[in-house]
């Protein structure tokens, strides 16, 4: 929930003035969203909290490198894209052990729960387990959850057997063996 008055009585809890706050904002300076993004999130912070946000851009692989090796203060977009419609394709990302997990978290808790839940049988107890997951998460926030980026596709009508899920990368991803072409 954005709540600037909240943000800003967190801050004066912290015992930091915002002109105390020094925080760096590497992104990939051969994307427009990236730039976008880092733009976006400095101006948030300096319009409502009056911190100054230092943008850092670099060339993708230089990014790459310092991200793969922990030496960055705030980095971003990064993307993921499920390779399959389960919770578990998500929750993986910031076990303590993922290579995904580039904030580099740890909590033995959150882990538990998406170990557990990823065997458990249980639809009911399973969406709980990975609620407690997501719960451990949002309170922590090792991340921000910033943007979802959304895509258009335009189908012809003599395309049939078309399955659209959330996590498709194109029109009938998860599902292309379904797919066939009408006479027209």
């Amino acid at each position: 929930k954005f709540d600037v008055a909240q943000a800003r009585a967190s801050l004066a809890a912290s015992g930091l003035s915002a002109k105390q706050v020094s925080l760096t904002y590497a992104y990939d300076q051969s994307s427009d969203f990236a730039k976008a993004t880092a733009k976006f999130v400095h101006d948030q912070l300096k319009t409502n909290l009056g911190i100054e946000l230092n943008l850092q851009a670099l060339d993708p692989n230089t990014l790459s490198s310092r991200v793969e090796a922990g030496q960055f203060q705030i980095t971003g977009p990064r993307g993921w894209t499920a390779d399959y419609p389960d919770p578990a394709d998500w929750y993986d990302l910031f076990l303590t052990t993922s290579s995904n997990n580039i904030a580099f978290w740890q909590n033995p808790q959150y882990d538990n729960f998406v170990s557990v839940a990823r065997t458990d049988t249980q639809p009911t107890r399973r969406d709980q387990e990975y609620l407690q997951a997501q719960s451990m998460l949002v309170g922590e926030a090792p991340v921000v959850f910033l943007a979802q980026t959304v895509t258009w596709y335009l189908v012809q009508p003599y395309v049939r057997g078309l399955v659209n899920s959330p996590v498709d990368e194109w029109p009938g991803a998860l599902a292309p063996a379904g797919l066939s072409i009408a006479p027209h």
